[in-house]
């Protein structure tokens, strides 16, 4: 059976695409988060990986950590006789064994296309959400998973550095979004109207359910 990725930078919604399509579809349909995948040992909480395994700033082993359990999700995903739906967190695309992956498995992809403004939006919106949390908010290491693009790390914490922030995140984005574009052709969504227009939404998921053949 056909196998989906959603692909896209962070806050772009595969997450929530995944979701509604379990809802509808969960007795006949293989889902996979893969950020929840790599948080299997961490609660399920990919904020837990960076919370426990940050050290004085050092996010390194953190980082490692989601690489080496991306790595082993992709060389371990054969072909199924259920859909499968995956939601693939923003660098997997780019790992070792995603070549192999898509040569195995040949999956179809979908691009869901994401500004940095709006990911800037999104992830001030999501740092608001973690901020409801008691038992990370006040953690030193609260924020870290954002260094890079809008926090970096100043006596002791991770403070928001919202001047540059857009531009961290232009050049992050960057070479991803190639990779993104190699594989999904004309597969390609905008975030942005896709929250915002009802015939766009329900095109993506016409177009997800048919390559499921659902």
């Amino acid at each position: 059976m056909g196998t989906v990725v959603l692909m896209g930078y962070s806050t772009s919604g595969k997450s929530t695409i995944l979701r509604d399509m379990e809802k509808n579809f969960g007795d006949c349909l293989q889902t996979i988060d893969t950020d929840d995948e790599v948080a299997l040992d961490f609660d399920g909480h990919i904020y837990n990986v960076y919370l426990r395994l940050t050290n004085v700033g050092n996010r390194q082993k953190a980082l490692d950590h989601i690489k080496k359990k991306e790595e082993q999700l992709l060389a371990n995903l054969y072909l199924t006789n259920t859909p499968r739906l995956m939601a693939a967190g923003p660098a997997l695309p780019s790992r070792t064994e995603w070549n192999s992956f898509v040569k195995r498995v040949n999956p179809i992809c979908f691009y869901l296309e994401i500004t940095a403004r709006e990911v800037y939006d999104g992830l001030r919106w999501r740092r608001c959400r973690h901020l409801e949390l008691l038992k990370i908010r006040d953690d030193r290491n609260f924020g870290c998973w954002d260094e890079g693009t809008t926090t970096k790390y100043k006596n002791g914490r991770w403070v928001v550095v919202s001047e540059e922030a857009i531009a961290n995140i232009e050049r992050e984005m960057e070479p991803l979004v190639s990779i993104y574009k190699t594989y999904c052709n004309d597969r390609k969504f905008s975030v942005c109207e896709i929250r915002d227009c009802k015939e766009t939404k329900e095109e993506l998921y016409r177009q997800i359910k048919a390559s499921l053949g659902l």
